[in-house]
């Protein structure tokens, strides 16, 4: 597929298709022996009592990989150019004229907006456009917090790992110096954790780009894009590192489109059985029986967690395979 798309024409009528509700929702990544995201350091991210943490941009460049495996066009990935025989990365100038065949300080800032609106990830994210002689701002519907471990202070492991290739430094008359093999990289694991995030769809971000004209909206076809795309983010992120790491358990709260829902997380109580991971929603009539609740549903891995005190209106599939289950068993 090319990465090139023609400028769109500034009088085409855009059509408002915006989907007519809100959405809140949790996505819990399951991390085992592998690093789901670390600091420059190496090790997992910790708050103040040891913690660990996972950012938001770590679940939002696995869900911007599934996009790019399935042939999406995005605007914030990283791309590359040779340059004098050398591979570097592009500047967000050098990926937009590579997208869009021309300059941006040579397209109307309107129509600037129509184009980043036609991309999915910034449809999804929104994103800080600035390049020379051209600003654009758009914050995204999708809105996603840290993943905070339920399990709390995890075990790590640092790991050496014995490169393949012989010291070439040292002193050339020693023998075993000469016959050594050089230190390879350190990795870190982390044994066991399970990082929960809160998110939000908040389709009426995007009003006042509808009443422009720039965009049709966040709709029902965005949403349903983002969710696939949430269901196989991490399991979809294929390296020594995150070998272990797995989308395992999502849920979504679909409610009227005036209505504001706090953060889910602080209400799910994760109990470590050994093989199996028991999850508690700890205030059920926070949702049931609420006329703003148009719809709960929940994914997840039905070999790994059994699920306590869920809403009675709460709809269960397998994360993986989609197949219906009840009562979350």
């Amino acid at each position: 597929m090319t990465e090139q798309i023609k400028n769109v024409e500034n009088n085409t009528a855009v059509e408002n298709k915006t989907m007519n509700k809100r959405v809140y929702g949790v996505c819990g990544i399951k991390n085992r022996m592998a690093m789901w995201n670390a600091s420059f350091e190496k090790y997992a991210r910790e708050l103040e009592d040891g913690t660990a943490f996972a950012t938001d941009k770590a679940l939002k460049y696995a869900i911007r990989n599934k996009w790019k495996l399935d042939g999406e066009i995005l605007l914030a990935t990283r791309c590359y150019k040779l340059e004098d025989g050398k591979v570097t990365p592009m500047s967000l100038e050098e990926r937009y004229k590579q997208l869009f065949w021309a300059e941006a300080a040579d397209v109307k800032p309107a129509e600037i907006y129509k184009q980043l609106f036609g991309l999915r990830d910034i449809k999804n994210f929104g994103v800080a456009f600035a390049v020379k002689q051209r600003n654009a701002s758009i914050t995204g519907a999708v809105q996603i917090g840290l993943g905070i471990n339920k399990l709390g202070i995890p075990q790590q492991h640092n790991m050496q790992i014995l490169a393949p290739y012989r010291n070439a430094g040292g002193d050339s008359e020693n023998t075993s110096e000469k016959q050594a093999f050089t230190n390879g990289t350190q990795v870190v694991v982390v044994e066991k954790a399970e990082y929960l995030y809160d998110f939000s769809i908040i389709p009426q971000m995007y009003q006042d780009y509808v009443d422009l004209g720039l965009t049709e909206g966040y709709t029902e076809e965005d949403y349903e894009n983002f969710k696939e795309a949430l269901r196989l983010s991490a399991t979809t992120v294929q390296s020594a590192s995150k070998k272990g790491v797995d989308t395992s358990f999502i849920m979504y709260v679909e409610t009227k489109p005036d209505y504001y829902l706090q953060n889910l997380g602080d209400y799910f109580k994760y109990t470590d059985n050994g093989e199996t991971i028991e999850i508690e929603f700890t205030d059920k009539a926070l949702l049931e029986n609420n006329p703003n609740i148009e719809k709960i549903e929940v994914l997840f891995d039905d070999k790994i967690y059994t699920l306590k005190n869920f809403p009675e209106n709460t709809e269960y599939k397998n994360i993986y395979t989609l197949e219906e289950l009840k009562a979350g068993k």
